[in-house]
């Protein structure tokens, strides 16, 4: 499988379902009642599986990969190939090797990721808490910012996914003193 073809593949897979509104006569429509139904609203729905948000820019000089995961948004550079195609595999070397690590139980892969998450996206700075905050410290933190971003309260569904990644990723560090995985 060519390295675009495998990294779209791979997206596609990460990505998630969303339903898509649709009529009683599409084959695949399903009935969603209003409690499970996008903002509140019953009716005919097809469930459709959507690719990770996900940026891929290649040329001689690099290969970029930019996607979004559970609010985390991740960056994975290679500049070291002479050709595209060797700075293309060389990311996709990386990301196959995160999900052997996966599949072996070593590690996760969002938390295999952990080092390529993009500037401006360390925990401490979604949560607003000093890089050394104390688990007392990320609580207060993580609550006080999950009411006011909460979509059930108005807030963005995806920033608050992110602030739960954030939370989730600082109370790992805590409870390993740095060392996740």
């Amino acid at each position: 499988m060519q390295s675009r073809d495998f990294i779209e593949q791979l997206m596609l897979k990460l990505g998630g379902v969303a339903l898509i509104p649709s009529t009683e006569a599409e084959a695949a429509s399903v009935w969603v009642g209003e409690d499970d139904a996008p903002n509140g609203v019953a009716g005919y729905y097809e469930r459709k599986r959507l690719a990770a948000p996900h940026h891929l820019a290649a040329d001689s000089t690099q290969a970029q990969l930019t996607f979004t995961l559970e609010g985390v948004k991740y960056d994975l550079r290679c500049r070291h190939g002479a050709t595209e195609g060797e700075n293309l595999e060389a990311v996709v070397d990386v990301l196959r090797t995160l999900l052997h690590w996966e599949s072996q139980g070593i590690v996760s892969f969002t938390e295999g990721l952990q080092p390529f998450t993009a500037p401006g996206t360390e925990w401490w700075r979604i949560l607003r808490v000093a890089p050394d905050a104390t688990e007392p410290e990320i609580r207060s933190a993580f609550h006080r910012l999950a009411r006011e971003h909460h979509p059930d309260r108005g807030g963005d569904e995806t920033q608050f996914k992110q602030l739960q990644s954030a939370y989730d990723h600082a109370l790992d560090q805590t409870h390993t003193g740095g060392v996740v995985g």
